[in-house]
């Protein structure tokens, strides 16, 4: 692509964002399966039936607290391995726990104490 047109897209989308927006909203609701393979690809590094086989080899359910509710993945921020599906209250656990598992030890005596 040439300069010229470089600066004249990187014009346009500068003066049209909202129209560029819209357009972007109106495509991810008319395609939320292709979003949210698009999403997990991004952020994860895995594809939509990778996300699939790790619900149905959980039976649904949260790895932690084994619960069926909204699942979302769980991966290690520092390795971006994917560990599995938790529900959102696992999942912020884990974060407020700062991934640390000495720390999940700790709480998890505390609790049974």
């Amino acid at each position: 692509m040439n300069e010229a047109r470089r600066e004249y897209q990187k014009a346009w989308r500068k003066n049209n964002r909202d129209k560029r927006l819209a357009g972007q909203r109106a495509w991810r609701a008319a395609n939320p399966d292709k979003q949210r393979a698009y999403s997990y690809r991004q952020k994860y590094g895995i594809d939509l039936s990778e996300v699939e086989a790790l619900e149905t080899a959980q039976d649904g359910c949260c790895k932690i607290c084994q619960q069926r509710r909204p699942l979302v993945v769980d991966h290690d921020h520092e390795t971006g391995r994917v560990r599995g599906l938790l529900c959102t209250y696992c999942n912020a656990a884990i974060g407020l726990l700062e991934n640390d598992p000495e720390y999940a030890r700790r709480a998890a005596l505390y609790v049974e104490e």
